[in-house]
């Protein structure tokens, strides 16, 4: 897949709308970010840890009686909910952290609505000898909040604040002090090069996906489902490929709005990208059962291979979350969260159309959350 323009921008979408105090910041840190990307040590404490701290690659699992009972095609899934932590949030939270320590600086700060962004930050931080500090708008259970806190993180909860509002909060600590704080988005969102930081850490879940259907099947999946905070990264080495890439966006009801099907495009917290707007132009909520997709926008790298027709979009309601994680539970005995189930959720929908000689993939992003942690 080819980065951004100079500009950090994907055709029409992305770029950089901030201050010319921030632009500086953002400048230096892309300067860093390109040099540290060459750097052979850099890479190698990198792959490190992605092996022996997180225990990188996860599996491919072969869903073979959840794909018995749906008489379609193969089915095969990335287990990012085994890692350590349960989540594909590790993966951008360790490269960012270990980008923050070379960088010098002392403290990262996550937003976190699920629990995902918050367990991986926590103990990241304690393993780099950074300090942590964490904005939820989830009271997260009392155990939760003492392993955070036994961690050495300060997790601050702001109950009335939607996630777009937590961004906001992370973005403004950040910038008071930039040469001590670094702050790691959850998604690819807002201004260059903070999505493509993100895209790049995530795509190692697509690249390691890749190679594990290559040694099995010998040859690329035909179809790939994976969530809007985790597709770019998913969908890495397929872009060029003839994969049929599925974006999932979970819904309460069918009827609710989800940003990729139905934003419009717009300047928002510093990008070009499709939000979900009122009709005043005010950003909207998106309605997902899964706190950790709340947020109203979408990666605008997203945005632009949406406008380019390469993905098919996929509105998933709460009602079909859940019967796909009792199936999964039923024939696989296995817990999934409702993100994961949202996968889980489309696959269901497809394998008993796409023939028996299909391959179907999904990344199951997390673990169940309410076993967490």
């Amino acid at each position: 897949m080819a980065g951004p323009d100079p500009s950090g921008r994907y055709g029409k979408f992305g770029g950089r709308f901030v201050s010319e105090l921030s632009a500086t910041f953002l400048d230096e840190l892309k300067a860093e970010y390109d040099r540290l990307k060459k750097d052979a040590d850099f890479s190698r404490q990198l792959n490190e840890l992605l092996s022996d701290y997180l225990g990188q690659p996860t599996p491919l699992f072969f869903a073979r009686r959840f794909a018995e009972y749906l008489k379609g095609g193969k089915i095969y899934l990335k287990r990012e909910d085994l890692n350590y932590t349960g989540s594909a949030a590790a993966l951008n939270v360790l490269g960012q952290a270990l980008l923050a320590k070379q960088l010098g600086r002392r403290e990262i700060i996550v937003e976190s609505a699920g629990g995902e962004q918050a367990w991986a930050a926590a103990s990241l931080a304690r393993h780099f000898g950074l300090r942590a500090r964490i904005y939820t708008s989830q009271p997260l259970p009392l155990l939760a909040q003492a392993q955070l806190r036994s961690n050495g993180a300060e997790v601050i909860i702001k109950a009335d604040y939607q996630y777009k509002d937590l961004v906001n909060v992370c973005v403004q600590d950040w910038l008071a002090e930039p040469l001590e704080r670094y702050y790691i988005p959850a998604l690819p969102v807002g201004p260059h090069p903070l999505p493509e930081i993100t895209r790049d850490l995530q795509s190692f879940i697509g690249l390691e996906l890749a190679r594990a259907v290559q040694r099995k099947e010998q040859r690329p999946p035909d179809i790939l489902a994976a969530d809007s905070a985790l597709a770019l990264g998913a969908f890495y080495p397929f872009i060029k490929t003839e994969a049929e890439l599925i974006v999932v966006e979970p819904v309460e009801t069918i009827e609710d709005l989800a940003p990729l099907a139905d934003g419009q495009p717009a300047v928002f917290q510093g990008a070009y990208t499709r939000v979900l707007q009122y009709a005043n132009g005010q950003a909207g909520v998106y309605a997902s059962p899964c706190p950790e997709l709340n947020y109203p926008a979408v990666p605008p790298e997203l945005a632009y291979l949406h406008a380019t027709g390469r993905l098919t979009l996929s509105k998933i309601p709460r009602q079909e979350l859940l019967a796909a994680a009792d199936l999964f539970r039923e024939t696989e005995g296995l817990n999934v969260s409702l993100r994961s189930a949202a996968v889980l959720a489309e696959l269901i929908r497809r394998a008993p159309t796409a023939g028996r000689a299909k391959i179907l993939t999904g990344v199951l992003a997390s673990a169940d959350l309410e076993l967490w942690p």
